[in-house]
């Protein structure tokens, strides 16, 4: 499978991603893009897997010195790519509730003996709430 290009990864991601990866080593920048195409490949339980190592990944190179851009960048990327799956299952692009990469979070939090973070509902309508 190939990677996808640069400009292909700065159309499809928010600006802070793209600088994360722009910052990311070189060495690491091409590594990141065949990931990407992996990424968006994924199933859902796959993704969130994939999300919660990410955010881990990231949340331990936070306290290296040196770069971890390359860590960060991922993480960002997949909460974008959670975004666009949100969007994708009808969700408006404002709609606050829960995504896949909030599943991926909780996951890293357990993982790590930590509790989940609450429940977002959705803020669009499309889930209704069980108050409803």
């Amino acid at each position: 499978m190939g990677g996808i290009t640069e400009e292909e990864l700065e159309s499809s991601i928010s600006s802070s991603s793209m600088g994360a990866y722009r910052r990311a080593p070189s060495y690491d920048q091409p590594q990141i893009l065949e990931w990407v195409s992996e990424l968006r490949e994924m199933s859902d339980e796959a993704f969130v897997v994939e999300c919660a190592s990410r955010i881990l990944d990231s949340a331990i190179m936070n306290g290296y010195r040196g770069n971890a851009w390359g860590a960060h960048a991922r993480a960002d990327i997949c909460h974008d790519e959670a975004q666009r799956r949100h969007e994708k299952a009808g969700h408006d692009a404002s709609c606050r509730g829960d995504t896949l990469y909030s599943e991926g979070h909780n996951k890293a939090l357990t993982s790590q003996g930590h509790k989940t973070n609450p429940v977002s509902p959705c803020t669009c309508g499309l889930e209704k709430s069980s108050d409803d």
